[in-house]
């Protein structure tokens, strides 16, 4: 997904963080934010694990996946598919501009 406000490929951010025994994700994160990211995980690279970058754009792509129990063919994005509903239901809430704006402007603090 290319955010016109910012022109720029936004990218879904994951990585197991071993020490903290959980995974940490960040969607829509621009190139910039990315390499702050990497740059912490090349520094405690003992400290992460099965690290993912997916480009938003990708994860919008939609599939459909069989149900063996019946004939009904689902449709997921793969978004849905690596990361579940949560994940879909927040990326389908930041595809409103604002609300992508509000969404960055909050992790300037962190």
């Amino acid at each position: 997904m290319v955010h016109n406000d910012i022109n720029t490929e936004l990218f879904m951010f994951s990585v197991f963080d071993k020490k903290q025994v959980k995974w940490i994700r960040k969607p829509y994160c621009s190139i910039t934010e990315l390499k702050s990211w990497l740059i912490e995980i090349a520094l405690r690279s003992d400290d992460y694990e099965n690290l993912q970058i997916t480009p938003e754009e990708l994860l919008d792509v939609k599939i459909k996946l069989s149900n063996q129990s019946n004939e009904d063919n689902e449709i997921f994005t793969i978004r849905q598919v690596y990361y579940g509903d949560m994940y879909e239901s927040h990326a389908n809430f930041l595809k409103d501009p604002e609300n992508l704006k509000s969404y960055k402007d909050s992790l300037v603090s962190y």
